[in-house]
């Protein structure tokens, strides 16, 4: 995906979760999997704010387990995981956990990710290594195509404390001047701010 491309659709998310957010609305599970591109390049999320944890969490005879879809995990802040182990991966209400914006704003972190590197973090490792690695904050290796600044925005969103996360309205600025710092052939001679470029309500289904 060439790099203006892929800032202009992760600048699309960061806008539709920020205007969730003043909304007062928790996405829970923003993932590539819940974000869809049109063909004229509109980005459209979806399934914010249902998303429901405690579906998740199983009994069985021999004790508690967590029944986690395929590379859930590396989505998920370190601060949930820490409150799923001390649940022994059960919990019978979402408010047992610390499902705010920032945990929003970590997940938007691996989404910036996979839009660089094309893959998963922590990608082939077995799930208990992703929960220990995660819970402790312990970051995938951060060998990512381009600049330094791309670097930058997934290490504060990646941070290991939720208040040390940016909010979205600073990611989009972040975003937005990427571009800008860095032209180059790739890119378009008058870069379009992604600021403007979309309104927020478009951005949601």
């Amino acid at each position: 995906m060439a790099v203006n491309r892929t800032i202009s659709i992760a600048c699309q998310i960061a806008k539709g979760m920020g205007y969730l957010h003043a909304k007062g609305i928790v996405h829970r599970d923003l993932k590539t999997r819940n974000i869809f591109v049109e063909a004229n390049s509109r980005v459209v999320i979806g399934d914010f704010g249902v998303f429901n944890f405690v579906r998740l969490c199983k009994k069985a005879k021999w004790g508690n387990y967590l029944n986690v879809p395929p590379s859930w995990l590396c989505y998920i802040a370190p601060e949930i995981i820490q409150a799923l182990n001390l649940n022994y991966a059960f919990v019978t209400t979402a408010s047992e956990l610390p499902l705010t914006p920032s945990s929003d704003v970590f997940a938007f972190g691996t989404v910036w990710y996979e839009l660089l590197t094309n893959e998963f973090p922590f990608k082939g490792s077995p799930a208990e290594a992703v929960i220990y690695l995660s819970g402790r904050g312990i970051k995938q290796n951060l060998r990512i195509p381009g600049p330094k600044d791309f670097k930058e925005i997934l290490t504060q969103c990646w941070a290991y404390s939720p208040t040390r996360r940016p909010e979205f309205t600073t990611v989009v600025r972040l975003l937005d001047r990427l571009p800008k710092l860095h032209r180059s052939p790739s890119y378009p001679a008058k870069p379009t701010s992604c600021i403007n470029s979309v309104s927020h309500d478009s951005l949601l289904v």
